[in-house]
C-alpha cells in the first residue's frame, strides 16, 4: 500500500551516498488517523516502517536518477521511543544511513528528538 499522498506528503529530499534526509508533512485528514484511535489519533508502527521504505526509494530515485522501487527485504532493531500525533507533530524528518553490510539505518526525528530508529535491509 503506499501511503505517499494518503498519509503523508514529502517536502524535501536532501540526499547522498553517505546519508539522505526526507521531511515530510503528514495528513491530519487521513482515512488512517481516523481508525487509529480516532479522538487522539497515533501514527501506526507499521506506516512509520511503509512510510521509510517509501522514502528510501525516493531519496535513491533523487539522488542517482534510479527508477526502480525499493522493497523491504528485513526489518530489525526497530524502537518507537514516542507516539506521533499529528496534531501535534504535523512533520517529521527520515534520515537514512547506509552500512557496508547491506542495512540502512534509519532515524525518525522532529524538531531534534528521536521518535523512532530501525534497521532496514532494502533490495
Amino acid at each position: 500500500m503506499v501511503l505517499k499522498d494518503r498519509l503523508y506528503h514529502i517536502r524535501n529530499i536532501s540526499a547522498n551516498p553517505q546519508q539522505s534526509q526526507v521531511d515530510i508533512g503528514l495528513i491530519r485528514e487521513s482515512d488512517i488517523y481516523r481508525g487509529h484511535f480516532p479522538s487522539q489519533p497515533i501514527t501506526p508502527g507499521v506506516a512509520l516502517v511503509q512510510m521509510a521504505v517509501e522514502l528510501a526509494s525516493a531519496a535513491s530515485q533523487n539522488a542517482w536518477g534510479d527508477k526502480n522501487e525499493l522493497s523491504l527485504r528485513q526489518v530489525s532493531g526497530v524502537k518507537f521511543f514516542r507516539s506521533i500525533n499529528p496534531e501535534e507533530i504535523p512533520s517529521i524528518r527520515y534520515t537514512f544511513t547506509p552500512s557496508d553490510n547491506g542495512v540502512t539505518k534509519v532515524t525518525v526525528e522532529h524538531d531534534g528528538i528521536t521518535l523512532a530508529k530501525m534497521n532496514l535491509k532494502l533490495i
